[in-house]
């Protein structure tokens, strides 16, 4: 997070890169800043708060591809929301995975993709971070 030299808007950083063929994946690392955006003024003052790229068509027509999606990580996520899930592969990686909450509970979380419609389970041990989208659109 930066502040624009007005100090009227958030400067985030885009995180994470595209997983070759693979739609709405995104593998994050200690130096995975890809680039800048201006955020909308709600972002200014929360340091941790980032982007991510839309990667492929899964998400349409919710989140098109290429558009930005701007994550608040404090605010708590629920069924419903758009949000990225940052999970721990079995290398140590962290991909995350650009998705629609589904559900939570002791053993998995659930999202759901829609295009083509699908669901994803993944386990609660592997689950890092699930992270709300705030806002999302075209990166200019």
């Amino acid at each position: 997070y930066r502040k624009t030299p007005h100090g009227r808007a958030a400067i985030l950083p885009i995180r994470g890169r595209r997983v070759a063929g693979e739609e709405g994946i995104l593998r994050f690392s200690s130096d995975d800043v890809v680039g800048w955006i201006e955020a909308p003024p709600r972002f200014a003052g929360i340091p941790e708060a980032y982007a991510v790229y839309m990667i492929g068509k899964s998400m349409e027509p919710a989140l098109e591809n290429g558009f930005i999606c701007c994550v608040n990580p404090h605010l708590p996520p629920a069924q419903g929301h758009n949000v990225v899930i940052q999970v721990s592969t079995d290398g140590g990686a962290i991909v995350g995975y650009v998705i629609r909450l589904v559900s939570i509970d002791d053993k998995v979380v659930t999202g759901c993709q829609f295009n083509p419609p699908k669901k994803i389970t993944f386990p609660r041990k592997d689950v890092l971070a699930i992270h709300r989208i705030m806002w999302s659109g075209p990166p200019y």
